[in-house]
C-alpha cells in the first residue's frame, strides 16, 4: 500500500457528503446530520436513557433505508428486540397490552407491557433483514466484534453500528486504560476506513453530589474515549 500521496491529487468535492438524519431536529442542527465517517459517543450516568436514545436513533435510521448492526452487551436477544420494537411505535396505546404474571394460579401485582400481535408483526417486518444483532454468546473482544461488523457490512450492506457499551469489552491486558485506548482506536479506524457511522455508549464515572450536569471529562475510563469521537 502506498504510504504517502500528494494532496493535490484529491479531486474537488462536487456534492455534500452522504448523511442520515437524527430523529431530533436540534441534534441535526448541532451535528449537521450524521455522516458515515467516524464515531459518535453517547454518555450519561446509569439509568439515564443512553440505550433508549440510541435505540430511537437506530429506529429512525432504519426508516431512511440504511441497514444497521448492534452490539447490546448487557441485553438478552429478547430484551434488545423488545426495546427496539417498542421504540418504533408512535404512542398508539392500542399497540400495547398489559400482561399480569400469575403464580400458583393467581394473578400477582407483577407484569409487563407487551406489544400486541399485530404491532409486533408490523415491527418485525420493518426491521427484518435491516437490523442485525451481534451474538453476545460470541467473544466480546474488539477484533471479534469488528469481524462481525465486517460481515454485516459486506453481506448485509450495514452502514450504521452501535456498541453498547464500553464496559462489556473483553481484554487480557492488566493496564485497563491502555487496553481501552487500543480498542477505541481500532473502532475509530474501522469507521473511517470503511465510511460507516459507529455509535459508542460509555458510562459517566461517579461524580460529587453537587455535580448536576457532568461533562465530557467525567466519562468513565480513559480520555481516548472522548478524543476519538467526532461528536
Amino acid at each position: 500500500m502506498q504510504k504517502i500521496y500528494d494532496i493535490g491529487i484529491i479531486p474537488k468535492r462536487e456534492q455534500l457528503e452522504e448523511r442520515f438524519m437524527y430523529p431530533f431536529s436540534q441534534l441535526n442542527y448541532l451535528l449537521n446530520g450524521g455522516c458515515f465517517n467516524g464515531v459518535t459517543l453517547i454518555t450519561s450516568s446509569s439509568d439515564n436513557g443512553k440505550s433508549t436514545i440510541a435505540s430511537q436513533i437506530i429506529c429512525h435510521i432504519i426508516g431512511q433505508v440504511y441497514n444497521a448492526c448492534c452490539f447490546f452487551g448487557e441485553d438478552t436477544p429478547y430484551e434488545s428486540q423488545d426495546r427496539i420494537f417498542k421504540q418504533s411505535l408512535y404512542g398508539d396505546e392500542r399497540d400495547m397490552k398489559y400482561v399480569p404474571y400469575y403464580a400458583n394460579g393467581k394473578e400477582t401485582n407483577c407484569g409487563e407491557w407487551v406489544l400486541s400481535d399485530e404491532a409486533w408483526e408490523k415491527a418485525r417486518q420493518k426491521f427484518a433483514g435491516k437490523l442485525f444483532l451481534y451474538n453476545t454468546k460470541a467473544s466480546a473482544s474488539v477484533d471479534e466484534i469488528l469481524e462481525g461488523f465486517e460481515e454485516a457490512r459486506t453481506k448485509h450492506n450495514c452502514k450504521v453500528y452501535l456498541l453498547d457499551n464500553v464496559d462489556q469489552f473483553q481484554f487480557s491486558s492488566e493496564n485497563e486504560n491502555k487496553a481501552i485506548k487500543d480498542i477505541v482506536i481500532k473502532i475509530r479506524d474501522y469507521a473511517i476506513n470503511n465510511k460507516v457511522a459507529i455509535f459508542l455508549i460509555a458510562h459517566i464515572r461517579k461524580t460529587d453530589r453537587d455535580v448536576i450536569l457532568p461533562n465530557m471529562f467525567d466519562v468513565k475510563g480513559t480520555s481516548s474515549l472522548v478524543n476519538i469521537a467526532k461528536h
